[in-house]
């Protein structure tokens, strides 16, 4: 599960599940693993470009709860 492999983020911001019900965290986690499965179809296999919406709309959920600097730490982590 992608989730464990960027665990060590979610230290970090861990408070925000405090503040939002059950159905937000179950986008977030959802849009979390998304977005670390579309991370790596676009930089480590062949560059697939065909999941770009996926990857933009699991970046923008993400970044609405605030977690854009964990996406942005994320991603450039991968690089």
């Amino acid at each position: 599960m992608q989730i464990e492999k960027g665990g060590a983020y979610w230290v970090h911001n861990l408070g925000i599940l405090d503040s939002i019900g059950d159905e937000s965290i179950d986008e977030i986690l959802q849009s979390w693993n998304g977005f670390c499965a579309s991370t790596e179809v676009l930089l480590k296999d062949n560059g697939d470009l065909s999941i770009g919406s996926a990857f933009v709309s699991q970046v923008h959920i993400l970044c609405k709860y605030g977690l854009d600097s964990l996406v942005q730490d994320y991603f450039l982590r991968e690089l």
